[in-house]
C-alpha cells in the first residue's frame, strides 16, 4: 500500500513538472542578438536601475569568461555590451580594460566599463557577447583623454601658481584637473583634483570651481607652514587606462619628513550629463610616529573639501571661486545635520565652525555635502563605509570625523581672497574621552571615495547618489583573493503551474514580434528589484524562469501575465536560496483589493504604507494617494509555493497546500496603525487613523525667534520603521506638524553641533513653547584708529540686536547666534561699530576714532625736535654735521607714524568717502568710510607674509636708528674711524628699506588695484551689504618721503663726515 501511494505521488509529479525540470539555463534568456557572435553570458548589476537617477551610472566589474574571447587589444576585440528591453535590442558602448591573456589574441578575464542607458526602467536585462574568432572593430567614440599637463599663473608678480597636473577631458571639455606636484596659493598640489566650471575648454584657476584634497596631514605647530601633509612630495605617477569610457591613473605622494604616504588610484568615468563624478581609492599609510601639536583640530585629516573666493573690483584675474552657503552631514545618529558658513568670513585667524570639540562623526551613508541650502550648485563627498577603514594599530578608533575652518586670507582695497576648508579624518575625539593626539607608526587608511558636482540640486541627491556609489564601489574590479566565495554563484529555477498556458507561447512571439501572451517574472531581494526576466515555454511543456549569479538570501518572485500592454499578477512565491534551488509556484488569478483610509474627520490620508504579507514576507508594498479608495492587486491565494529536494518525502498535501490568507499592516509616518488578516474573498478594506496637530513656538535665551536654520523634528520609539517627521514653517520661530498619530514623540532641535531633546506627548499636548538654547563666546577687542591695542575698561560697548539692546559688554558674553550690531562709547559719543554674524565662539577687533597716544608723542616729539635742531644749529650749539645726523634719526621715526602707502576714494557728491592708509608701525592698513556723516573704521586683512615683511622692514629701520645713534658715541669709545661706517651702513640700510617697500608694495597694490600708484574707479562695498562706486586715487605715503628725504639727510651727513675726515670742511 505504501509503495502504491509512492507510485502515485510520482506519478503526480511527473504530470505536472518533469517537462519543466529538463528546460536548459539559458531557456528563459530573449533572442539573439547577432548569431555571428558565438558566446553570450548574462551580466547582473549591482544596483537598481528602477529609479531615474540609475542612468548614466557607470558601470564596472570584472568579467570572467566562460569561453575563449578574442581580443587583440581593448580597442580591437569582440566583446559587446547590449541591453534588452521592451522587446528590442540596443548595442552600448563599453570599454575593456585589464586584458588577462591565454595566448596572444585571446583573455579569459579583463575588466568591463558601460553606462546605464537611458532606456532603462528595471525591466530591462544586460548580456555581454563575445567570439573566439576576429570581430570588426566596434568604433565607439573615444569620449575621455587623459594628458599630463603643467600650469603657470602669476597675476601679479611674486604670486603665482605652478604645478603639474593630470588633465582629464569628456567630449573636449575639462572636467577635472589632479595635480601631481606644485602649489596653488598656500597649498601643495600633490593629490588635489581641482573641478572645472561646466564648458571649460583651456585649464586655468579662473575656471576652476572648487579643489578636494586626497592627502593626508597633521599639525605640529601653530603657524601654516607647521602642517605635515603627504602632498609635500611626489614620489611617483602613473596612466593606468586610457580608455573611452574610463580613465585610470595613480599618484604616489609622501610628505617632506618621510612621516606619511599616500598612494591614490583615481578613475573618472564618461558622463554625458550632470553630474560629473571622479572616483578615488585611497590608501594612506604611517610611516613614523606622529604627534599633533599646536593646531589640534588638524589632528590627521584623510581628505578635504577647498573652497576659495576671490573677488575684486579692479582685475579680473582675481575673480575666480566662490563659498557656499551651507553644509550638510549625514551623521552617525542616521541623521543630516546643517551647518551654517560664512560666505564672506572676515577674521585672519581660522574659524572654527566645527571643531573635534563638537564631535561630528559621519554616518552609515557617509556622506557631506557643501551646497547652497536649495536646488543650485552642489558638492558632494560620498566615502564607501564608515568604518573599517583603518587597521587598529595602537588602539587606533575607527570611525570619520568632519570639521570645518574659514579664514580671510587677504582683503586690501578693492581685492579679498576666502577660503573655507571642510575636513574628514581620524575619528580622534568622542565626549568624555582625551582627545587622540597620537598617530601611531603602521597606520593604514582604506577606502574608496566618490567626489561629485551638480549643477542644479541640494543634498538629497547627494543622499541618493550614495546609494548607487556604495554598492558600485563594492563591485568595481577587484583582485581575485578580496572577492568573497559565496557571491553571485547560484541559480534560482521558478516553475510556474496553472498558468492557464493556452496560447501563451513567448517563443513564438519573439520569433514573430506578434503581442502574444507571455509570463514575466520579477525577483526581489530585501524589496529591491535585483532582475527581471521572461519565461520560456516550448510548444509542449511547461514554462519556466532561470535567475542566475545570486548569492545568498531571502528571494521573492512576482510573476505576471502580460499581454499587449497590460500585466496580471498572478503569482509570488518566497524562498531562501543557499545553493541551486527551484521554486514551484501556483498561478491563479489578480485579486483587486479596495483600501478605504480615513482620518476621524473622515478625510482621507494620503501617503499611508499598505504592506501586503504572506505569512512573514512582504509580497506588495503601496502608499495611497489622495483618492478616497486604493486599490492593491494581488494573486489570489489559493496553494503554497513550494520547492523539492528530495522526490521520495514528498506527499500530496505538500504538493497542494492551501495558502494562508493575506496580511494587511497599515503604516503612518513610522508608525504601525493597524494589522488586519484579509479573507481570501474579501475585496473592501474600511480603516480609520485619528491624527493631530503640534504647534512649537521656539525661542533663544533672549527671547527673540532664532536667527539661524533649525532643524526641527518629531521621532518616535514606537514607530516601526522611524523616520524624522518635518513640520511646516509659519515664520517668527513658529512650527507646526500636521497629522500626526497619537503616540509619546521625541522633540529634537538642532543648529550644527546643538542638539536639544523633549519628551512629547500627543495628543496630550499641543502647542509648546521651546527654548533655544545654542550660545557662542563673543569676545571684543578694541583698537584705536591706527589699529593699536586700547584698553576695553575706558569705553561703552553695547551689543544691539534687531534695533533693541541686548548686552552691555563688559567681559566675554554668551549670546544665541544670530546677527548683532556692537557700538562702542566714549562717555555718550559713537567712537566704533561693526556687524558680527555669531555662528560661532568668535572675536572681533573693532577699530575705533579713538586717537593713537603714539602717533601723537612721536609726531609732537618729533615737531619739536626738528624745531629745537633748528634753534641750536642757528645759535651754534650743534655741528651742522650732528644736526643732520639728528635730523635723519628724527625723520626716520616720524616715518612709522605716517602712512606709507594711502587711498583716497569717493562719490561724485562726496556724501560718501574712504581712507586707506598702511603703516609700518602697527604693521597693518586701517580703512575708513563716511557714509552721510557716520564713521566706520576696520582693519584690512593682509596676508601674513606681507605683514612680516612690515615687520622686517621695521626692524631694519630700528637697526638703522640705532647705528645712527651709535655714530654719537665719544670718540674714547669708540674711535673715530667708526664713525663713519656705523652711518654708511645706516644709509644702506635706509635705502634697503625704501626698495624693499617699494617692490613688496608695488606687488600687493598689484594684486588689488593693478598698480602702485594711480586711479580710476572702485566698488567700494557698504557696512549693511551693498557697494557704492568711488572715484579713487591712490600710491605712496607721507611715511614712506619722510623715510627717503631722511635717507638723503643720511646720505649728506655721511658726504659731510667724509669731508670732514679727509680735512676738506671743518663744520
Amino acid at each position: 500500500m505504501q509503495c502504491f501511494k509512492r507510485q502515485i505521488v510520482y506519478l503526480l509529479i511527473a504530470l505536472i513538472l518533469v517537462e519543466g525540470i529538463v528546460i536548459p539555463s539559458s531557456s528563459s534568456d530573449p533572442p539573439y542578438w547577432n548569431k555571428n557572435w558565438k558566446y553570450k553570458q548574462k551580466i547582473i548589476l549591482p544596483i537598481s536601475t528602477s529609479p531615474q537617477k540609475s542612468i548614466y551610472q557607470p558601470i564596472d566589474i570584472k568579467i570572467d569568461f566562460e569561453y575563449p574571447c578574442w581580443a587583440k587589444n581593448s580597442s580591437y576585440n569582440s566583446v559587446r555590451v547590449c541591453c534588452w528591453q521592451n522587446n528590442k535590442w540596443y548595442e552600448l558602448e563599453s570599454q575593456i580594460y585589464n586584458l588577462n591573456y591565454t595566448d596572444d589574441t585571446h583573455i579569459k578575464s579583463c575588466g568591463l566599463v558601460f553606462l546605464i542607458p537611458p532606456i532603462a526602467n528595471g525591466e530591462e536585462e544586460y548580456f555581454i557577447y563575445y567570439n573566439d574568432e576576429e570581430t570588426p572593430y566596434a568604433g565607439y567614440k573615444d569620449h575621455v583623454s587623459i594628458e599630463d599637463r603643467h600650469y603657470y599663473f602669476e597675476p601679479i608678480s611674486g604670486l603665482s601658481v605652478e604645478g603639474d597636473y593630470y588633465e582629464i577631458r569628456d567630449d573636449g571639455e575639462i572636467v577635472y584637473g589632479v595635480g601631481e606636484k606644485g602649489q596653488v596659493l598656500n597649498r601643495k598640489l600633490s593629490q588635489v583634483v581641482i573641478k572645472m566650471k561646466p564648458g571649460t575648454k583651456k585649464f586655468d584657476i579662473l575656471n576652476s570651481d572648487l579643489l578636494a584634497s586626497f592627502a593626508f596631514a597633521f599639525h605640529r605647530g601653530t603657524e601654516e607652514t607647521d602642517e605635515v601633509s603627504s602632498d609635500q612630495k611626489l614620489i611617483s605617477k602613473d596612466i593606468l587606462v586610457d580608455g573611452n569610457l574610463m580613465v585610470s591613473f595613480t599618484i604616489t605622494s609622501a610628505s617632506n619628513g618621510g612621516e606619511i604616504q599616500t598612494t591614490n588610484i583615481y578613475k573618472y568615468y564618461h558622463s554625458p550629463v550632470e553630474p560629473k563624478r571622479i572616483v578615488v581609492h585611497v590608501h594612506h599609510e604611517i610611516l613614523k610616529d606622529c604627534q599633533v601639536e599646536g593646531i589640534e583640530n588638524v589632528d590627521g585629516r584623510f581628505g578635504a573639501i577647498i573652497s576659495y573666493h576671490s573677488k575684486s573690483s579692479v582685475t579680473d584675474k582675481m575673480c575666480f571661486g566662490s563659498i557656499l552657503p551651507f553644509l550638510h552631514v549625514y551623521e552617525e545618529d542616521d541623521r543630516v545635520h546643517e551647518y551654517k558658513l560664512q560666505e564672506n568670513p572676515e577674521t585672519r585667524d581660522r574659524t572654527w565652525i566645527i571643531s573635534y570639540k563638537d564631535d561630528c562623526d559621519i554616518g552609515s551613508k557617509a556622506w557631506l555635502s557643501y551646497d547652497v541650502g536649495k536646488p543650485g550648485k552642489t558638492h558632494g563627498i560620498i566615502l564607501s563605509s564608515n568604518h573599517n577603514l583603518i587597521d587598529k594599530v595602537g588602539g587606533e578608533r575607527d570611525g570619520v570625523e568632519v570639521k570645518v575652518a574659514e579664514k580671510e586670507y587677504l582683503n586690501l582695497v578693492g581685492t579679498e581672497v576666502d577660503y573655507a576648508s571642510i575636513t574628514f579624518g581620524r575619528n580622534s575625539f568622542e565626549p568624555y574621552t582625551i582627545h587622540d593626539l597620537t598617530i601611531p607608526k603602521g597606520l593604514k587608511i582604506d577606502f574608496d571615495a566618490e567626489f561629485v558636482t551638480f549643477q542644479n540640486a541640494t543634498f538629497k541627491d547627494v543622499d541618493i547618489e550614495s546609494s548607487f556609489f556604495q554598492p558600485l564601489a563594492k563591485a568595481r574590479y577587484q583582485t581575485p583573493s578580496s572577492r568573497k566565495g559565496e557571491e553571485n554563484i547560484y541559480t534560482l529555477t521558478v516553475i510556474p503551474h496553472l498558468t492557464g498556458r493556452i496560447g501563451s507561447f513567448p517563443i513564438l512571439s519573439n520569433i514573430t514580434g506578434l503581442n502574444l501572451t507571455m509570463l514575466k517574472g520579477e525577483l526581489y531581494h530585501n524589496d529591491s528589484l535585483v532582475e527581471t526576466a521572461y519565461s520560456y515555454k516550448p510548444f509542449i511543456g511547461f514554462q519556466v524562469f532561470k535567475f542566475p549569479s545570486l548569492k545568498p538570501g531571502r528571494y521573492t518572485v512576482k510573476i505576471y501575465r502580460v499581454f499587449r500592454n497590460t500585466s496580471k499578477y498572478i503569482g509570488v512565491g518566497v524562498v531562501n536560496v543557499l545553493h541551486d534551488t527551484t521554486l514551484h509556484i501556483y498561478c491563479t488569478w489578480q485579486q483587486n483589493i479596495k483600501f478605504k483610509v480615513e482620518d476621524q474627520y473622515h478625510k482621507a490620508i494620503e501617503d499611508v504604507d499598505i504592506e501586503i504579507l504572506k505569512i512573514n514576507d512582504i509580497i506588495e508594498r503601496y502608499r495611497t494617494t489622495n483618492q478616497t479608495i486604493d486599490v492593491i492587486s494581488v494573486p489570489f491565494p489559493l496553494f503554497s509555493s513550494y520547492t523539492v529536494e528530495n522526490f521520495s518525502e514528498i506527499s500530496i498535501v505538500d504538493l497542494f497546500k492551501i495558502s494562508y490568507p493575506y496580511i494587511a499592516k497599515i503604516y503612518y509616518k513610522g508608525f504601525l496603525v493597524n494589522t488586519t488578516i484579509i479573507p481570501k474573498f474579501r475585496s473592501y478594506i474600511d480603516i480609520t487613523v485619528p491624527l493631530y496637530d503640534l504647534t512649537i513656538n521656539v525661542r533663544d535665551r533672549l527671547g527673540f525667534p532664532p536667527d539661524v536654520r533649525l532643524d526641527v523634528t518629531l521621532t518616535s520609539n514606537k514607530m516601526m520603521y522611524p523616520i524624522d517627521l518635518k513640520p511646516y514653517y509659519m515664520g517668527e520661530g513658529r512650527y507646526r506638524f500636521k497629522c500626526i498619530p497619537a503616540s509619546t514623540y521625541i522633540l529634537q532641535i538642532t543648529s550644527g553641533g546643538y542638539i536639544s531633546k523633549r519628551i512629547v506627548e500627543i495628543p496630550t499636548e499641543n502647542n509648546l513653547s521651546i527654548d533655544f538654547n545654542s550660545q557662542y563666546i563673543l569676545e571684543v577687542d578694541l583698537l584705536n584708529r591706527r589699529g593699536e591695542p586700547i584698553s576695553n575698561n575706558d569705553y561703552n560697548i553695547i551689543i544691539r540686536r534687531d534695533g533693541k539692546t541686548v548686552s552691555e559688554y563688559k567681559r566675554p558674553v554668551s549670546l544665541p547666534p544670530a546677527k548683532y550690531t556692537v557700538d562702542v562709547y566714549e562717555d555718550k559719543t559713537l567712537v566704533g561699530s561693526t556687524l558680527v554674524d555669531l555662528t560661532t565662539d568668535s572675536v572681533i577687533k573693532i577699530v575705533t576714532s579713538i586717537s593713537s597716544t603714539v602717533y601723537n608723542g612721536i609726531t609732537i616729539g618729533g615737531i619739536l625736535t626738528i624745531l629745537s635742531l633748528l634753534i641750536l644749529l642757528y645759535l651754534h650749539k650743534i655741528s651742522f654735521n650732528s644736526f643732520m645726523k639728528l635730523l635723519t634719526i628724527t625723520l626716520a621715526l616720524l616715518s612709522l607714524v605716517f602712512p606709507w602707502w594711502n587711498l583716497y576714494a569717493s562719490t561724485v557728491d562726496h556724501e560718501i568717502w574712504k581712507t586707506s592708509f598702511l603703516y609700518i608701525y602697527p604693521a597693518n592698513m586701517i580703512e575708513h568710510l563716511v557714509v552721510n556723516g557716520e564713521q566706520y573704521f576696520s582693519s584690512a586683512t593682509i596676508p601674513e607674509i606681507f605683514t612680516g615683511f612690515l615687520q622686517t622692514l621695521l626692524l631694519i629701520i630700528t637697526i638703522g636708528l640705532m647705528l645712527m645713534g651709535i655714530s654719537f658715541i665719544p670718540n674714547i669709545a669708540l674711535k673715530k674711524r667708526y664713525s663713519l661706517l656705523l652711518v654708511s651702513i645706516s644709509i644702506i640700510f635706509v635705502i634697503i628699506v625704501a626698495a624693499a617697500f617699494l617692490i613688496g608694495m608695488g606687488r600687493l597694490a598689484q594684486l588689488s588695484l593693478g598698480s602702485l600708484q594711480g586711479g580710476g574707479y572702485l566698488e567700494v562695498p557698504m557696512p549693511y551689504g551693498d557697494t557704492v562706486n568711488m572715484k579713487a586715487e591712490w600710491g605712496l605715503g607721507l611715511g614712506f618721503y619722510l623715510i627717503i628725504f631722511a635717507a638723503v639727510v643720511s646720505i649728506t651727513a655721511g658726504i659731510i663726515d667724509f669731508l670732514r675726515s679727509k680735512g676738506f670742511v671743518s663744520f
